[in-house]
């Protein structure tokens, strides 16, 4: 899920785009049809850094990304945020991923750290 300096142009051609389409849709409409795609799965985590220790302690990477954001390698290819979610920390995976791998990294957070970590939201 990396972009490719080739497609940078391309990617740069299409803001004005999803400006117009943010203004025709309206920001609520046009941030959910963003969101579309994703799944959110909701913790209790209560700050960055408990949060990077934890994955990180479940064998992953995790590494501070502008604000209130976390970036975390599923595998090799594909990564995901952890954000601030209606005040509460949240993973927030793309639909497509691998399901499997998705599980499993839920369990060796919650196994590694000895504790329940996901919730319901």
């Amino acid at each position: 899920m990396s972009i490719s300096i080739l497609v940078l142009p391309f990617a740069i051609a299409a803001m004005p785009v999803l400006g117009v389409m943010r203004l025709t849709m309206g920001e609520e409409k046009f941030n959910a049809w963003l969101d579309s795609d994703i799944v959110r799965f909701h913790t209790n985590f209560t700050d960055q850094d408990e949060l990077m220790v934890a994955v990180k302690k479940g064998g992953y990477d995790a590494a501070p990304w502008g604000k209130d954001s976390v970036k975390t390698h599923l595998n090799k290819e594909d990564w995901f945020f952890w954000e601030i979610y209606k005040n509460q920390w949240t993973m927030r995976i793309n639909k497509s991923f691998d399901k499997g791998e998705v599980k499993k990294l839920m369990q060796a957070i919650e196994e590694k750290n000895g504790r329940q970590i996901f919730i319901s939201g």
